[in-house]
């Protein structure tokens, strides 16, 4: 029985010394010249193991289950990944595999795929693919530089994608049909030239991505990141970074419909976005929900029919927009954050800090706000922001409801009609602010500082609570942070935190238990930004 390359040192589980777990090892070029002589001598369930060196050939793997992986394998030792080169002859792909049916399975692992200047790297259908600890470096092709599947189970794990490239799309990988789990990998320096081109093409089924990093890579025009096209089930991104890259869609969907998409833990940073982070012109998504991600120093490209990084059309099943940070974004038309629109929506505990926006078709803004309902749009926490915070159209019917969000003092947002003394960020046109969180949960304690503001305390919850709360606060910075619980006579009767945190959506959990019931409050502050921030906590036993 064959237990496989994920159990293999550096790869999974589990150092296997032994070649026994296979049921035959196949060595290249101890005993097999070629590759492909050592592929076509196999049995099912054996591995080719290939030795350091370079290889130039195109190989084709017939129908039955193997594992073709090079040295590491065994050595753990990453250099012989490198060392281990595939060239494809020009025009060919590395490999051609029909694996023939879900049961039947294809392992590649601990290869260097490159150099190839027409065919892309792997051509891959209908079976259990695993491709684990691979570096794709300039492989280019027609569609899928470096990956194309089709009708089949994909796993692609810690791997390197690196100046991958594809005349229509799927500049790293095309898929058809094709249920794909992408993890622990890193894009850089990839692209397509197609009208409709993007990194990552789907089509039908599912994809999760969990841990995949994306930096410099530069699509031009409306060019997406990711495509979905046709009927997909599931779309599902944890932990992954988008970095220093130009694109004009995150997530584009060309065609069909999906049921479920989710972003959570993602960062977006530095990028140059010439639309939307996800499609503002998306055709059906069912439930919309993004999470706990961090949206920091993005601008938009000077390109005609800039929105925003996320248009809620209201056509959606549920859209849920919670407990993400925005902070010193840049856009040049319009909004900079949300164009909101009737529908089904919550937006709830999001961070918006320093962001921008200039040269819009209407009022610049953070947010605009399309007849939003009662309970839609609360509980955010609006500070420093460089424009207006909110803003509705004078027409909009009805009047958008954005009450009970905070706006950066107690005082409330700023209103030139409804609220002049608001000390707070500035809201426009017709909506309906009133009220705004009550002065007494947000006592700011904030000292003169040219520093920008960098720390935001969001809304405890549950608030009044029997025996613990959950604390929440945004930091737009790194830096070092400290989380206090001050009793009504301002004496210091817990200390939760005290240590240097990076950028993003925080929380911290005060357990009451021992406790008198009574008026606490939480106190957030900073050293680096030389500022403080508190919330009112209502113990009731």
């Amino acid at each position: 029985m064959r237990l496989g390359v994920l159990q293999i040192v550096g790869i999974g589980l589990s150092f296997l010394a032994s070649q026994d777990v296979f049921s035959a090892l196949r060595i290249v070029p101890t005993e097999y010249a070629t590759i492909q002589e050592a592929v076509n001598a196999t049995a099912s369930d054996d591995t080719v193991l290939i030795q350091v060196g370079v290889y130039e050939e195109t190989v084709s793997v017939p129908c039955r289950p193997m594992t073709i992986a090079g040295e590491y394998i065994f050595s753990g030792d990453s250099t012989d990944i490198d060392f281990c080169r595939w060239v494809a002859p020009a025009g060919h792909r590395n490999i051609q595999a029909t694996v023939c049916g879900a049961g039947n399975s294809l392992v590649i692992a601990g290869l260097t795929f490159s150099g190839n200047s027409a065919g892309g790297g792997l051509d891959l259908e209908r079976g259990g693919i695993v491709v684990e600890k691979c570096v794709f470096d300039a492989c280019s092709a027609f569609a899928g530089g470096a990956l194309y599947a089709a009708d089949s189970e994909l796993q692609v794990a810690n791997c390197v994608f690196t100046r991958c490239h594809a005349a229509t799309t799927g500049g790293v990988v095309y898929l058809d049909s094709v249920r794909c789990v992408i993890s622990g990998s890193r894009v850089e320096d990839c692209g397509a030239s197609g009208p409709n081109g993007a990194l990552f093409r789907f089509g039908d089924r599912s994809a999760y991505f969990d841990n995949v990093a994306v930096r410099n890579c530069v699509l031009p025009e409306q060019r997406a990141l990711f495509d979905l096209t046709g009927v997909m089930d599931t779309v599902l991104f944890t932990s992954c970074v988008i970095s220093n890259s130009v694109f004009g869609y995150g997530v584009y969907q060309s065609s069909g419909l999906c049921s479920i998409f989710k972003m959570e833990r993602c960062n977006f940073e530095g990028n140059t976005i010439r639309k939307s982070i996800v499609s503002d012109d998306v055709l059906e998504i069912g439930d919309y929900l993004i999470s706990g991600c961090v949206f920091r120093e993005n601008h938009s490209a000077d390109f005609i029919g800039v929105a925003a990084m996320f248009v809620c059309h209201g056509h959606y099943g549920f859209f849920r927009f919670t407990d993400n940070l925005f902070a010193y974004n840049d856009w040049l038309d319009e909004s900079c954050m949300f164009v909101v629109f009737y529908g089904n929506e919550l937006i709830s505990r999001n961070y918006f800090i320093g962001n921008s926006s200039s040269e819009g078709i209407a009022t610049p803004c953070v947010v605009y706000a399309y007849g939003v309902s009662e309970n839609t749009f609360r509980h955010n926490v609006f500070h420093d922001n460089l424009t207006a915070a909110c803003a509705a159209f004078v027409s909009t019917e009805p009047i958008a409801q954005v009450q009970n969000n905070y706006w950066g003092d107690p005082s409330g947002p700023y209103h030139i009609e409804m609220n002049p003394a608001g000390l707070g960020d500035t809201v426009v046109g017709d909506l309906d602010f009133v009220p705004w969180s009550e002065d007494t949960s947000f006592l700011s304690t904030a000292i003169e500082s040219p520093l920008p503001v960098s720390i935001a305390l969001g809304y405890p919850y549950p608030n009044p609570f029997n025996s613990e709360v959950k604390i929440e606060y945004a930091l737009a910075r790194e830096q070092d942070v400290r989380i206090d619980i001050y009793d009504v006579l301002g004496r210091r009767v817990s200390e939760l935190l005290g240590e240097r945190q990076g950028v993003g959506v925080h929380s911290v959990r005060w357990d009451a238990n021992g406790f008198a019931s009574g008026l606490y409050f939480a106190r957030l502050s900073s050293a680096d930004s030389r500022a403080a921030q508190s919330a009112k906590l209502l113990l009731m036993k």
